[in-house]
Order: C-alpha cells, then sequence, then structure tokens
C-alpha cells in the first residue's frame, strides 16, 4: 500500500494531468504543499458533518420535547 500514489493520482485528475506529468512539473516542496492542503481540506470537511449532525440532533429533540 502506496497512500502518496492514491494523492499523486487524486492531484493529478484535479490539475488535468497525467502522474507523469505532474511528477515533472511539480517538485517535492509543492507535492508536499498540496498534500497538506488536501488534508485540511478532508479535515474541515468533517467539522462541517459533525457540526450537522449535532445540529440535527438538536432540532430532533427540541421537536421531541414540544410533542410532549
Amino acid at each position: 500500500q502506496r497512500p502518496e500514489r492514491r494523492f499523486y493520482f487524486d492531484l493529478a485528475e484535479k490539475l488535468g494531468y497525467t502522474v507523469k506529468e505532474l511528477l515533472s512539473r511539480i517538485d517535492c516542496h509543492e507535492l508536499v504543499e498540496w498534500q497538506v492542503k488536501f488534508k485540511l481540506d478532508a479535515e474541515d470537511q468533517k467539522e462541517i458533518v459533525q457540526r450537522q449532525e449535532l445540529d440535527a440532533t438538536a432540532v430532533n429533540n427540541a421537536n421531541r420535547l414540544k410533542g410532549k
């Protein structure tokens, strides 16, 4: 398993390159910056989902109390 290969394919697809083109155009420092960005984006998305779940729970609880 090589997770960096998956990242290369994801980034290449996003930028419209093949993996070979990507690796010939972008140096290792920029690749690391892209990896950090992808990780932060994923963490942000996870936080958004968690907030939505909490909001839905709060609404459900409020509605349940109103029904009593």
